[in-house]
């Protein structure tokens, strides 16, 4: 099994391709799709990407049809978080409110690259994610080599995220027939996922992931007496943000921002900045960032670029630069829409300056001016009970 120090550095390459001179030498590509000599794709345009994973019933990472490789069972939430803390018996909640079990939450990939997956994705991120906040914190703040987990980190979030939609192509809106046979997937904008696929693809492809891609992620310590599971999973899907947690450690990333989320809600990262979060915290920290990446006009442009240098043909993601912050003013009623649909699962238990109840709740959370993690003078409050702001 190859090192995770092995691993990172198949997913980094410390010499900038675009900062050099010979920019004639790199093929940016222009929304065409492109392989290497051996037929490998190694970069989707659009419309392929649309066609061949979104519509198509190929391996959703190398795009080969069932008629030309054998195909498994990928694990759309990875098999280690499944046996590690015992999901296999247990279910997830889907976007239209069902439940399906996590042991039959599989998608079709051709055992080649499933196999990729595991030995340079899934088996590090199995390792370095083992030893809880402690350890994932000591290890993504590294001088050495934190820059190349966090890059790892961010490739296996987006692969998460690219897999539980790809997988809702297969499951209906509607349990009961009568309802319409509508899949959840009819209502996304598959061109808006590109990004993410591309990104998600880098253990196939290989190449470099340049920082300026790499979106707004940050780590907490997690204690919470309330939340009983050790392991959640939540995303907001338009607005290309999802929440994690793993035992003592919550994730949440905002995956299309190339950072500038991170700008436009400085001050709020700052006040948690090092601070034990409950779950509720979490999600409401989530809702945030999701807001602010909706309401973020100066997006990055993302590229990919091809190197044609040598023999050994590589390929670069990465972002142009947009410099300066353009974004909308805080719409307070989008923000609580964002935070009710957020906390939907805790609503029963929470409570606001006294008052309790989930449609109550509900009410003051949809004027977008709570917050559980904030007080009045926009510091870090630890209880769980809210107040304006």
């Amino acid at each position: 099994m190859p090192s995770l120090r092995s691993v990172l550095k198949r997913l980094h390459n410390a010499i900038s391709l675009i900062s050099r001179d010979r920019v004639g030498d790199i093929d940016f590509m222009d929304g065409r799709t492109i392989t290497d000599t051996s037929g490998r794709t190694l970069v989707f345009s659009v419309e392929a990407f649309i066609s061949r994973i979104c519509e198509g019933n190929g391996c959703f990472v190398c795009g080969k049809p069932r008629s030309q490789v054998p195909f498994n069972d990928e694990h759309v939430i990875p098999r280690w978080l499944l046996k590690r803390y015992g999901l296999f018996g247990k279910a997830i909640t889907l976007p239209n409110g069902e439940q399906h079990a996590y042991g039959t939450y599989t998608m079709d990939c051709c055992m080649t690259c499933n196999s990729l997956l595991g030995d340079c994705l899934e088996n590090p991120m199995s390792e370095m994610l083992q030893g809880g906040f402690d350890k994932v914190d000591h290890q993504l703040r590294d001088p050495d080599n934190g820059m190349l987990r966090r890059k790892a980190l961010f490739v296996w979030l987006c692969l998460l995220f690219i897999k539980t939609h790809l997988k809702d192509r297969e499951l209906r809106q509607h349990r009961d027939p009568r309802k319409g046979v509508a899949r959840i997937s009819d209502q996304y904008a598959w061109d808006m996922l590109h990004h993410i696929h591309c990104v998600a693809r880098f253990p196939y492809v290989g190449g470099e992931l340049a920082p300026n891609v790499i979106g707004t992620t940050r780590w907490f310590r997690i204690e919470d007496n309330m939340v009983v599971d050790q392991f959640d999973y939540f995303d907001l899907t338009f607005d290309h943000t999802m929440i994690l947690r793993i035992g003592d450690l919550g994730l949440v990333a905002v995956l299309t921002d190339g950072g500038k989320c991170s700008q436009m809600l400085r001050d709020v990262l700052f006040a948690v900045e090092g601070e034990v979060l409950t779950m509720v915290q979490l999600r409401e920290l989530g809702a945030r960032l999701a807001l602010a990446n909706r309401q973020l006009l100066n997006r990055p442009r993302f590229y990919t670029a091809v190197d044609k240098r040598s023999d050994d043909v590589r390929v670069l993601l990465g972002a142009k630069p947009n410099p300066g912050l353009e974004c909308e003013p805080l719409d307070p009623d989008q923000l609580g829409e964002i935070m009710v649909f957020a906390l939907g699962s805790f609503l029963d238990n929470l409570e606001i300056d006294g008052v309790g109840g989930a449609e109550q709740v509900t009410a003051i959370i949809r004027e977008g001016r709570s917050s559980f993690f904030l007080d009045e003078e926009m510091r870090f409050m630890s209880r769980s009970i809210a107040k304006p702001i």
